[in-house]
């Protein structure tokens, strides 16, 4: 359901020709509808994991998702999977290649994915990656 969910994201807003940052107004209302989207199983372990975070702007999904514009040595580490550079085609994002990089959008996505369905991951580990993959 993730991995459906952010590809649709990733067709729908990166295949125009301009690319446009999505701003905090865009990000919160993408997630809205995503978690609307969600199961009620899942719903309720996305709840139980955003009770669990400490910052004082974080109190729903809706608000992790801007999060992580707002933690610099957090987001600079992930700086390279926060985009992507490629032509813009639909074979190319359909290929999800980095091209000509190690990691982008695409390895960020799938490594968030594996983190949230891993039972070994610790809760501290799934809040974060739900975060990026939210953002």
């Amino acid at each position: 359901m993730l991995r459906l969910f952010a590809i649709g994201l990733i067709v729908t807003f990166g295949s125009g020709n301009v690319a446009l940052g999505f701003g905090a107004d865009g990000h919160e209302a993408v997630c809205e509808v995503a978690y609307r989207e969600l199961t009620p199983k899942v719903k309720a372990e996305v709840d139980r994991l955003i009770a669990l975070d400490y910052h004082d702007r974080v109190k729903t999904f809706r608000d992790s998702c801007v999060w992580p514009d707002f933690v610099g040595p957090i987001q600079k580490a992930r700086k390279p999977e926060h985009y992507i550079n490629i032509p813009r085609k639909w074979e190319s994002i359909w290929r999800q290649k980095c091209h000509g990089a190690d990691t982008c959008l695409f390895t960020g996505i799938a490594t968030d994915i594996e983190t949230l369905s891993s039972e070994f991951a610790s809760d501290a580990e799934k809040l974060l990656a739900l975060k990026f993959l939210g953002h």
